[in-house]
């Protein structure tokens, strides 16, 4: 914008004022006018779409029995450590204090109902799926509360992301868990490669290839460290060891007893001296 000079007077230019505030001559464009009706009629459509995206997905938060909750298919429920288990007896006192979870879970109605028409059925068990929150689900099916949730549609993809986002959030890294659902999306045709699944879900490709690998390995090994927190330096240790041993390594898994190992670094030390 041009300045506006002053005389010692105080008076205007009025002379280059209205040079200034001469309208610019219009610009020839042939067709802007069929091109601004395309650009307002996608706006106008966009708008609508996302309307009814808006509307199709909308969420309510509302008090559920517990056992109206499955768990997805992936979701992999290991078996807690002390820790564990003393932070969800602290978790299950204050929901027993509270009357609820004040934070709730959330879930995905299943057969394809909207959220309307799943609040205004007759539900039957296992009538809709745990997106997050098993733990507060937990807690309530102990306690026989019901379990206050979020009520949404999701997409499968958006479904696993959340679960993921919400996964990422714990201070305690839960490789079985994210192993899982990661492989669950590859295996089903979600995704086709853990590139395309770190990169759908929000993850550095490092935080999905070590959980995919650990959860591919035998049972036995998985369960060897059931009890335990495992950390990623155990973790790449694991898989390494198996890729060498892999045979050795899974018997010795199958048949020893890990009850007594009070650390993942036990567990590890007890297995790789068994299989060298």
């Amino acid at each position: 914008m041009n300045s506006i000079e002053t005389s010692s007077t105080g008076e205007h230019d009025v002379a280059q004022l209205h040079r200034d505030s001469k309208p610019a001559p219009a610009a020839k464009a042939p067709g802007a006018i069929a091109l601004l009706v395309h650009d307002l009629s996608y706006a106008q459509a966009e708008f609508e779409r996302l309307q009814r995206l808006k509307q199709s997905s909308q969420a309510v938060v509302v008090a559920i029995d517990p056992r109206e909750v499955r768990l997805p298919i992936w979701f992999r429920a290991d078996d807690a450590d002390d820790e564990d288990r003393r932070a969800f007896e602290a978790l299950k006192k204050s929901i027993l204090q509270q009357g609820s979870n004040v934070q709730p879970i959330k879930v995905v109605p299943l057969g394809g109902a909207n959220v309307d028409d799943f609040l205004l059925s007759k539900r039957d068990n296992d009538c809709c799926e745990l997106v997050f929150g098993f733990s507060r689900l937990r807690a309530c099916r102990e306690l026989g509360l019901p379990v206050m949730a979020i009520v949404e549609q999701l997409s499968h993809i958006e479904q696993l992301r959340q679960f993921v986002v919400d996964h990422c959030c714990d201070r305690r890294w839960r490789p079985w868990r994210l192993g899982a659902a990661i492989n669950h999306g590859i295996d089903s045709g979600t995704f086709p490669s853990i590139r395309k699944a770190a990169e759908g879900l929000s993850l550095r490709l490092i935080d999905a290839s070590l959980p995919v690998s650990l959860d591919r390995l035998p049972s036995d090994l998985r369960t060897a460290f059931r009890r335990v927190q495992i950390k990623p330096r155990h973790a790449k240790a694991l898989i390494e060891a198996y890729a060498r041993h892999h045979d050795p390594l899974a018997r010795s898994a199958s048949r020893m007893d890990f009850s007594s190992c009070k650390s993942a670094n036990a567990v590890l030390t007890k297995l790789l001296g068994s299989a060298t």
